[in-house]
């Protein structure tokens, strides 16, 4: 019987980070300066009448009424083209307006859903959800955001992985590439594993703004962890028996 081998304090830390990605260094929490202006580039003045009208469209929507709450939100982005919170509650209505449509629920947040207005729909949710993303972002990870950016980045990253999470989900099932498939992600191919990636991705960035469901998911779909993870497990399995 082989003697059992003792790990060394560098060699469990390594371990104890492979299988709780958790427990692994994180870059500086979000500085969030309570004094910054709302949102970036919209002054408070533009900022009152924006909100009035996201309210009349959250309304609508809640209602049933879809077409008038795009109506207003689209009719906010073309007087406010940098208007961030526009563009991710749209993509919030059209998720809404996929879910109400389909037929089997498996197909909300599909890009690669059976129906062409399903793939659509979900294709203009995402582009919505990257220009939210693009207009709110600070310039540097650690420049301070209001409370209110905070929670819109938080919100647009864990919809947007989502939706890259139920597509990679579906890809791996065999669903064929969709014409609609956003210009951003085409470099994504068929590589399921890179769909993953890139959902793993945006939970992280959903958790670090305040969304825990998404740092949770981070580190449930961080391909390279489950990776890690299992590549360990095998080598420790033969260790033991060898050992035993």
């Amino acid at each position: 019987m082989a003697p059992a081998r003792i790990l060394s304090t560098h060699d469990s830390t390594v371990l104890e980070q492979i299988f709780d990605p958790e427990s692994a260094p994180t870059p500086s929490p979000v500085t969030i300066d309570q004094g910054l202006q709302a949102f970036p580039n919209i002054s408070h003045r533009a900022l009152t009448s924006l909100r009035s009208s996201e309210i009349l469209a959250i309304r609508a929507a809640e209602a049933g009424d879809i077409a008038k709450a795009l109506a207003i939100l689209s009719q906010s982005i073309t007087s406010s083209p940098s208007y961030c919170s526009a563009y991710n509650n749209r993509a919030q209505v059209r998720r809404m307006a996929v879910a109400i449509a389909a037929d089997d629920i498996a197909n909300n947040d599909n890009l690669f859903a059976t129906s062409p207005d399903t793939r659509r729909e979900i294709a203009a949710a995402y582009a919505d959800l990257s220009a939210a993303i693009s207009l709110a972002s600070p310039q540097t990870p650690t420049a301070p955001i209001s409370p209110q950016t905070a929670k819109l980045l938080a919100n647009a990253h864990t919809q947007r992985a989502t939706i890259l999470h139920t597509s990679s989900k579906h890809l791996a099932a065999g669903a064929p590439l969709p014409r609609e498939l956003p210009e951003e992600l085409a470099h994504l191919g068929s590589d399921v594993a890179a769909w993953e990636e890139a959902a793993s991705r945006d939970f992280f960035w959903g958790g670090r703004y305040g969304n825990e469901l998404a740092k949770a998911m981070a580190v449930h779909t961080n391909p390279y962890a489950k990776l890690c993870g299992s590549i360990v497990k095998e080598a420790m399995k033969k260790e033991i028996g060898e050992a035993y």
